[in-house]
């Protein structure tokens, strides 16, 4: 199965969020360092603060990941962000043939710009470029 047909299975609302996050001006890029992990981990905070009852994640374990995955190969971290702010953060852990939707967390007040679709999006690109068959989600905020 190609792009295009993964694409033309997603249904209409799906194809309609990814495309107006991108009309929007949200941009999606890799995590390319401690520092854009910090991010991420940041973002992670914030949004369990909404969540009544959550407990974030430990930034060691951000770390932990970072350090222990290979980027690009065995884990892509993304980082959505709108007019250069970081608004949304997704890690995928990959073993084997499998993608692990591991986590994800978007800021409340930017949800309306569907930053969540793009990056399973982009996720889902990467993941078929590099032969993944399968995602699984783990769990997210």
């Amino acid at each position: 199965m190609d792009k295009e047909d993964v694409w033309q299975k997603f249904d209409k609302h799906t194809r309609y969020a990814i495309r107006k996050a991108e009309k929007e001006g949200v941009v999606v890029s890799d995590a390319t360092s401690l520092d854009d992990i910090r991010e991420m981990y940041e973002l992670h905070v914030a949004r369990t603060k909404d969540i009544k009852g959550w407990v974030p994640l430990p930034y060691m374990m951000f770390e932990g990941l970072w350090k222990s995955f290979k980027p690009g190969k065995d884990a892509k971290f993304l980082i959505a962000r709108y007019k250069g702010k970081p608004i949304a953060e997704s890690i995928f852990l990959c073993f084997r043939d499998n993608v692990h939707y591991f986590n994800n967390a978007s800021l409340k007040e930017y949800q309306h710009l569907n930053a969540n679709s793009l990056l399973i999006w982009r996720a889902i690109e990467w993941a078929m470029e590099g032969g993944h068959r399968h995602e699984e989600v783990m769990g997210n905020v």
